[in-house]
């Protein structure tokens, strides 16, 4: 089993800029014979690529611990852009690990075997220039050189960047398919909800402050959790299988809400105490000739895209509007609450009035 543990770190590049602050968590293969893939997930700039680092030992942290168990864990690191010695053969590339004496006995010839074959690497590896392997190439040339060794922690900074869809696809199900044969305790950073969904067990999500430095409170849960409940808005976006709406809305009481003068600049805005976000799909938009006055501002085949009175952008689904543009919407279906601070997630079901001046708010069921 292995175990990597951050307790209370933060790290900064300099003393007045901290890019991760107070980071604790766990986590560890929980099976003796398969891997545990963590997706570590988040805006640009907001620390992946560092809590990586330290999980390396390539960073130190600032204040607080990184450990791991066993102390001394087999590491393997597959960097954004892959790092071949355009000097060596494609065979030497990757077996270098093999005559390296920090790897001494860790090399093991059947796992080298297996990777090979499941990647698809025999003949690349008869070939003598590595300066003429595709990108593709390239990068499963780096992933057998690190799985070779079996690793106890394997760290993947988006290694899959600049590849066609179809190759990703390709090497996610074959890079999932051998971890399920070793123990292996992986970090895979990735800006891709398609990636995560394809490789991951779990997702920790990093969250930055409207300051811009990192929240030192961390996302984690299931991929199923990030599909389904996503416990902060930011990830909802990310996630949400179809455009997501979001308005900002007062609450009026309990059960009602009522949507704020140009909710559309929700991405800059401070809310108050008593205001939240109020995020729903497509299909919770319903076009007719009752309900809230609207704008159609364009569409394609899938999505119609309307401006409410004020200002607030939204969208829906093609289908429903019929080829009229549509002069008012109710609201009725699944939508997500989130407090203040894009945080504190509330699953509601959520109506409109047709008729009155009550058709301005949205009620709460």
């Amino acid at each position: 089993m292995t175990i990597l543990n951050f307790d209370q770190v933060s790290f900064g590049y300099s003393p007045n800029k901290m890019v991760i602050e107070n980071a604790t968590f766990t986590i560890e293969t929980n099976d003796k014979e398969r891997g545990h893939v963590v997706a570590i997930m988040g805006s640009s700039g907001s620390g992946k690529s560092t809590l990586l680092r330290l999980a390396a030992g390539l960073e130190r942290p600032t204040q607080g611990r990184v450990s791991t168990e066993p102390v001394h864990p087999v590491r393997s690191y597959v960097p954004q852009d892959s790092v071949l010695f355009e000097h060596l053969t494609p065979v030497e590339n990757a077996r270098y690990f093999e005559n390296i004496s920090a790897y001494k006995g860790k090399f093991n010839k059947q796992s080298f075997e297996e990777v090979r074959d499941t990647l698809d690497l025999i003949k690349v590896l008869r070939t003598s220039d590595v300066g003429a392997l595709s990108g593709g190439e390239r990068q499963r040339l780096s992933l057998l050189r690190a799985i070779s060794v079996r690793p106890e922690l394997l760290l993947m900074d988006e290694p899959l960047t600049g590849l066609d869809a179809h190759i990703k696809l390709d090497f996610l199900q074959k890079l999932r398919w051998i971890l399920l044969r070793q123990p292996t305790l992986v970090l895979y950073v990735t800006h891709h909800p398609s990636e995560a969904l394809l490789i991951a067990d779990e997702i920790v999500y990093i969250l930055k402050h409207e300051s811009g430095r990192l929240a030192s409170h961390l996302i984690r849960g299931s991929v199923k959790d990030f599909v389904e409940r996503p416990a902060a808005l930011e990830a909802a976006r990310l996630f949400s299988d179809a455009p997501l709406n979001v308005l900002v809305c007062r609450r009026l009481d309990s059960k009602t809400l009522e949507v704020v003068p140009d909710s559309s600049a929700a991405n800059e805005k401070v809310l108050k105490s008593t205001e939240v976000y109020l995020a729903f799909k497509p299909d919770v938009i319903h076009p007719g000739t009752t309900g809230l006055p609207v704008v159609n501002a364009g569409n394609t085949p899938i999505y119609t895209y309307i401006t409410m009175t004020n200002g607030s952008r939204l969208t829906l689904e093609t289908d429903k509007v019929n080829g009229t543009a549509p002069s008012k919407i109710t609201l009725k279906g699944q939508a997500f609450l989130y407090g203040p601070h894009g945080m504190d997630m509330e699953a509601v079901n959520i109506f409109s009035q047709t008729e009155g001046s009550e058709c301005q708010k949205i009620y709460l069921s």
